[in-house]
């Protein structure tokens, strides 16, 4: 109701907000249209990034790098080939057949035990060195224990005696064909990075020895 003490009627307001439940609120239009496949993008508030997209991971990952080659083309770094001895690099041949390694045990079970002994009383091809002295202790009666108590002094009786009998050292002994020609060929890898070892069951005094004894010993790399 006018409130006017004139007594001409009040003008009706502009634009009068809808008084039914039922009727739609008025929408506020665009203030300009945009094109057809245009796409109308809001201006970032100051300081805010522009990129209101998340950002997603790659669907691929990147592959892995290959290792670096040097320009002879081969990997940096070393590269170790080994070599087992018996079986690999020579094997055992005719009645001396490996005589200078099998006496060895022979004189360290009898020296530390007082037993007469052989590696041929059990089956040993494989073996190393220190499991066969217990194996043919074990055979003659010996209790692993008191076996493994004793196990150093046999083993440095075993080198000991092959090295006070180096000239018999290749004795039965038969270097496999091929070998001789391969650890030639690796030895002109070496400025590349190739190194050549054993890897042997045979004790290492022993092993070097037989190296000695059939030529080979320069082409291995010794133990640091």
């Amino acid at each position: 109701r006018c409130h006017s003490a004139s007594s001409s009627p009040c003008p009706a307001p502009r634009n009068p907000a809808p008084t039914s439940p039922h009727m739609p609120a008025l929408r506020k239009r665009p203030a300009a249209a945009a094109d057809a496949g245009t796409v109308v993008r809001r201006r970032p508030a100051a300081g805010k990034s522009t990129d209101m997209s998340l950002k997603k991971k790659p669907a691929s990952t990147p592959r892995e790098k290959a290792a670096p080659k040097t320009s002879g083309g081969a990997c940096r770094g070393e590269v170790l080939v080994t070599f087992d001895i018996d079986g690999t690099i020579c094997r055992s041949v005719g009645k001396a057949a490996n005589r200078l390694h099998k006496d060895a045990f022979s004189h360290a079970i009898r020296s530390v035990f007082e037993l007469d002994a052989s590696v041929d009383d059990v089956p040993h091809h494989g073996s190393t060195d220190p499991l066969i002295l217990l194996k043919v202790l074990a055979h003659h009666g010996v209790p692993v224990e008191t076996a493994k108590e004793r196990l150093e002094d046999m083993q440095r009786a075993m080198v000991e005696y092959v090295q006070a009998r180096t000239s018999h050292a290749a004795d039965g002994l038969e270097l496999l064909p091929g070998v001789a020609e391969l650890l030639q060929s690796l030895a002109r890898l070496a400025p590349r990075g190739v190194r050549v070892g054993l890897v042997t069951g045979n004790l290492e005094g022993i092993a070097w020895v037989k190296m000695q004894a059939l030529g080979l010993e320069p082409f291995f790399m010794p133990p640091k």
